[in-house]
């Protein structure tokens, strides 16, 4: 089973902790210069609507971008908390159907 299949069984928490560690090791590990951030953040919106939440709205991000570069540094230590609270802050939960 593949992480894609299993993030359907995510607690909200758990999400969290895995979205953010993910955006923060493609960060890292990708090769290229540019465009690191979009295509992570395309993979976390991706495994969100899989796991039955909205894609993310990244405003927050972009608002406090000092934050969130400093919690991109963080997670070069494998300190993802900072991250985990961005993540938290945009997670919605995709409305149910009927209600």
């Amino acid at each position: 089973m593949s992480k894609y299949d299993e993030v359907e069984g995510y607690s909200q928490s758990e999400l969290v902790s895995f979205l953010a560690a993910m955006h923060a090791e493609f960060i890292l590990i990708h090769p290229f210069r540019e465009g690191n951030g979009r295509m992570s953040r395309l993979l976390n919106d991706v495994f969100a609507t899989k796991a039955g939440y909205q894609p993310l709205d990244y405003q927050l991000w972009h608002t406090h971008r000092d934050y969130y570069f400093s919690s991109i540094q963080a997670a070069v230590t494998g300190d993802y908390s900072y991250l985990e609270r961005l993540v938290g802050d945009v997670l919605v939960k995709e409305p149910s159907e009927g209600g």
